[in-house]
């Protein structure tokens, strides 16, 4: 083979190469260095997840007035559906005792999570079984009245599952698919009806952004024949099996976590019991 070079005097600079021999290449043989090291290995993640409690106290009820001598007649706004306003403690004990009261004399006993309760109510007044009737006050989103009898039903759904967060978003979907801004910590669901759950601490280092998928000892192989030593960190288990290469470091308050080639998996050299985040 043949190279040519014209200068700018057009001197001619010829220089021939043999593609048939060959020279020995000797490179020299390195062993990489393989010890055992105590790692984390932990995935990126923007989702967790949060125990919602869901409480829907629906009220139907129908309004009579009690007139002269029991005569019952009807009124406006007589008939009416709503859902009732419920305070986080209420919904909590509901959860708990299975209990709600709707005021002061009425209480409803016998809830349970995850199944729908109803119950005939009076919610204002008295009636005999020989028809008489004594009537008394009664208020609701629709009004209030005198001298009435108020008698109804009452249907109490209490539901209690996992809800995904986006902590990017700080948002939280829940199973109906509505979506509500997390750290309000409640919202108003159209199938569950009043939610609630509790908002995770505030973590300036964003710890519950990682997730551990081992713990525990690894192969660490470091290759010192380049310029820039190549290390793998790589284990073979029955439950799991990765080999990773380091690419590079980020410190995340005080920490050193070694990035590798794939975007979302970091490792963290320990020691047992000095975590950088707990396996949930």
């Amino acid at each position: 083979m043949e190279s040519s070079d014209m200068t700018a005097d057009q001197h001619l600079n010829i220089t021939t190469l043999s593609l048939l021999d060959v020279e020995s290449c000797d490179i020299p043989l390195t062993q990489p260095q393989i010890e055992k090291t105590y790692i984390q290995l932990l995935q990126l993640s923007k989702f967790e997840s949060i125990e919602v409690i869901q409480c829907k106290v629906s009220i139907s009820r129908f309004i009579y007035y009690c007139g002269m001598h029991s005569h019952l007649s009807t009124v406006m706004n007589a008939q009416a559906e709503y859902i009732l306003e419920v305070t986080t403690d209420q919904c909590k004990r509901m959860h708990l005792t299975g209990t709600f009261s709707i005021d002061t004399n009425k209480h409803m006993y016998g809830l349970r999570v995850n199944r729908t309760t109803i119950r005939p109510t009076i919610f204002a007044g008295s009636a005999t079984s020989d028809g008489r009737c004594s009537g008394a006050q009664y208020s609701d989103p629709y009004g209030t009245w005198d001298n009435v009898i108020v008698q109804g039903t009452t249907t109490i759904t209490l539901i209690s599952y996992q809800a995904a967060i986006n902590l990017e978003t700080n948002k939280i979907r829940l199973k109906s698919g509505t979506i509500c801004p997390y750290t309000d910590a409640t919202c108003m669901d159209i199938d569950g009806g009043h939610t609630f759950w509790k908002t995770l601490p505030t973590d300036h280092c964003k710890f519950n952004h990682y997730d551990v998928l081992y713990e525990g000892c690894a192969n660490k192989m470091v290759d010192t024949f380049y310029e820039h030593p190549q290390i793998v960190y790589s284990l073979s288990m029955q439950d799991i099996t990765f080999a990773l290469a380091r690419a590079g470091e980020e410190l995340v308050c005080g920490y050193t976590l070694i990035k590798t080639e794939h975007p979302k998996l970091l490792i963290l050299e320990t020691k047992k019991g000095e975590s950088f985040t707990t396996k949930r």
